[in-house]
């Protein structure tokens, strides 16, 4: 039998190879007549009987089989591509026909699938297969009908449409996903591991070619359902049984949807967009795939345990009566709708720019080179609509935590930082836009990530100041709910204000006047309360004072700007001189001349209230008045109004 098998492939090889490299035209084929002989001699012997006996059991009229299963062939080889879709849409056919050979004839059609240059002949071919496997419950597609298609045909269909999505053109992708999805729902655990395609497609994760990658990202969560759905299947075996004799199977299923739920992690943080956008299309059927192992958690035992128990022959408990995903079948299927619906809007809109701050208020701080380096912000965020699609998957992901139990918000959240963890900038960007979203529990379980230094890093390891931005923006939020950690954090903002970056400098000296608004609310609430936050932030500001770096070092002008109106009464005096004399007495005059611009508008707020700090604010004024800096002196004089002081000529 197996040098008849051979045999048999070589025909086919032969038939169609010999028409030339290209499909259509077909120039070279033998006659009707002498494929007919060759063809039909040797399958008739062995379908013959076959047929017969089959249409009888399943009820199928003898006639509506051909008796010449070559004739199906031929369709193949045709120069028409009308012919050739015939010989597509007769695949049930065939499969019923051909009995033992049918791993030959599918052989055949990778070859034909590779030659074939008409998109429509293949997409007939896909749907008729997607066709083939919805029906399998029909007597005549099914395991009894076709065994052998099941025995062994499975790897080589899954290879031919794992071909057809690497290498044509999305609507032939699609259609072969389809084909493949059914394919999928069809196979029990013995069926999914004998299939090569599995495994392929892990192999394919680690391609160097995109279009590989991008292919795996597509069918990944399809694999998960089938995995997982097998595995239940096995769960149900072991309650009947008590002691299954399958806890290696038990086991290997558990690790291949570790291994497939890691790889589709990675594939959603690729550096190639189009593997990204590959991802983020199939996320829902993912997010689903969480969902389901979420609700078996909280069924009362893991996956690891479910394999352990099998190992040991235990009986596992049941489940179903220990606990359901949300108190009920009714409002779990409420959840997962709404969940869904938020994921196909996140999905079909895009994601809104990264949130930094384009109304700047006030700019006399910021030098032209300043504004262009934050311009060109606006603009890399707005460069490509593909590369914000990761931010989009991970707010699906996040979408789903007002819907969730405990349970299933540390899960979902486990998710959303490991794709941050493993994912580009726009990743984290994205994933630290969240943090206001969610409640205080879920900030301090991912705020350990978010403060460390290697969390602000691009793909390469190094430092990305549109993460330390974005992270500059969520301050507030930090500050607000880990007061068990603020030693860490402030020590975070501290680097943050310090920071070569203006941008990131920026963000931090806006998310500062939040942070003194939350304090001086503290404290018209609770007038008892110690002026912590101002010691921690006057500690932090010193620091930047004290910088080698000018240009930084100016930057403390700024941030007194943004917190002044917050500062306590009676303590803004001997909080706020030392940081201005540290300017007044600074040899660059870039610090001197933003400390002019910040005196300026504190006399213009304070003429009439803190007459001790206005009369010192004057007098620091006046000696700048007299600076030896053209530029210093020119910007004080635009004061001399507010100090109503008559400027005096600098000392030559």
């Amino acid at each position: 039998m197996a040098s008849a098998s051979m045999d048999w492939h070589g025909i086919y090889k032969d038939l169609l190879f010999r028409r030339g490299a290209i499909n259509p035209p077909c120039t070279h084929v033998k006659s009707d007549d002498e494929a007919n002989s060759v063809l039909a001699d040797r399958l008739t012997s062995n379908v013959g009987q076959r047929e017969s006996a089959q249409s009888a059991i399943s009820g199928i009229e003898g006639d509506e089989i051909s008796t010449d299963p070559a004739s199906f062939v031929r369709d193949f080889l045709s120069d028409s591509p009308r012919v050739r879709k015939r010989g597509c849409r007769n695949i049930s056919r065939i499969f019923r026909a051909l009995g033992k050979s049918v791993d030959e004839f599918l052989l055949f059609l990778q070859d034909f699938e590779e030659g074939e240059d008409n998109d429509d002949v293949l997409a007939i071919l896909c749907n008729e297969l997607k066709g083939f496997f919805d029906g399998n419950e029909d007597p005549r597609n099914g395991r009894d009908e076709c065994p052998y298609v099941w025995a062994g045909g499975l790897s080589i269909i899954s290879s031919l449409l794992l071909r057809i999505m690497l290498h044509r053109d999305r609507d032939l992708q699609t259609a072969a996903l389809h084909a493949f999805t059914a394919l999928l729902s069809t196979c029990n655990h013995a069926e999914l591991l004998g299939n090569k395609a599995t495994f392929q497609v892990l192999e394919l994760c680690e391609d160097k070619q995109s279009a590989a990658r991008q292919t795996a990202a597509i069918v990944i969560p399809s694999l998960l359902h089938c995995t997982r759905r097998c595995w239940t299947d096995l769960l149900e075996k072991q309650r009947a049984q008590g002691m299954p004799e399958d806890s290696h199977v038990l086991e290997t299923l558990v690790e291949l949807k570790q291994r497939l739920f890691t790889s589709y992690v990675e594939l959603c943080g690729d550096r190639n967009c189009s593997v990204q956008l590959a991802a983020g299309q199939q996320l829902p059927l993912f997010v689903d795939y969480v969902a389901a192992e979420v609700e078996m958690l909280q069924q009362g035992f893991s996956t690891q345990q479910v394999a352990d128990g099998a190992k040991d022959g235990g009986k596992l408990q049941d489940a179903r009566s220990i606990c359901r995903c949300c108190n009920g079948s009714e409002e779990r299927s409420s959840v997962q709708g709404s969940g869904q619906q938020l994921l196909s809007i996140a999905l079909r809109t895009s994601c809104l720019d990264y949130g930094f701050v384009q109304n700047l208020g006030n700019t006399f701080f910021m030098g032209d080179s300043w504004m262009l380096e934050l311009n060109q912000i606006a603009e890399d965020n707005r460069e490509n609509q593909g590369s914000r699609l990761p931010g989009a998957c991970l707010n699906a992901v996040l979408a789903l935590l007002p819907l969730s139990t405990a349970p299933q918000r540390r899960v979902f959240l486990e998710l959303a930082t490991d794709l941050a963890q493993r994912g580009n900038w726009k990743l984290k960007v994205s994933f630290l836009g969240c943090l206001g979203s969610l409640a205080p529990p879920d900030i301090a379980f991912v705020s350990p990530l978010i403060l460390t230094s290697e969390f602000a890093t691009d793909e390469d390891g190094e430092e990305c100041w549109r993460v330390q931005a974005a992270l500059a923006q969520q301050l507030p939020v930090l500050l607000r709910t880990l007061e068990d950690t603020e030693d860490i954090l402030w020590e975070r903002i501290t680097g943050l204000l310090l920071s070569p970056t203006w941008a990131v400098r920026q963000e931090a000296g806006f998310a500062l006047r939040s942070v003194a608004e939350d304090g001086y609310q503290r404290r018209q609430a609770m007038p008892k309360v110690e002026f912590i936050l101002e010691q921690r932030l006057f500690h932090a500001l010193q620091q930047v004072a004290s910088c080698k770096n000018a240009f930084i070092r100016q930057d403390v002008a700024f941030y007194m700007h943004q917190i002044w109106d917050y500062l306590p009464d009676g303590r803004a005096r001997s909080i706020v001189l030392p940081l201005l004399q540290s300017l007044l007495k600074d040899p660059a005059p870039c610090c001197r001349l933003a400390l002019v611009k910040l005196l300026g508008r504190l006399l213009q707020k304070e003429a009439s209230s803190q007459a001790d700090l206005v009369d010192d604010l004057k007098q620091m004024m006046e000696t700048l008045l007299r600076d030896e800096s053209d530029a210093v002196r020119e910007e004080a004089l635009e004061f001399q109004e507010v100090l109503r002081l008559r400027a005096t000529p600098p000392v030559n």
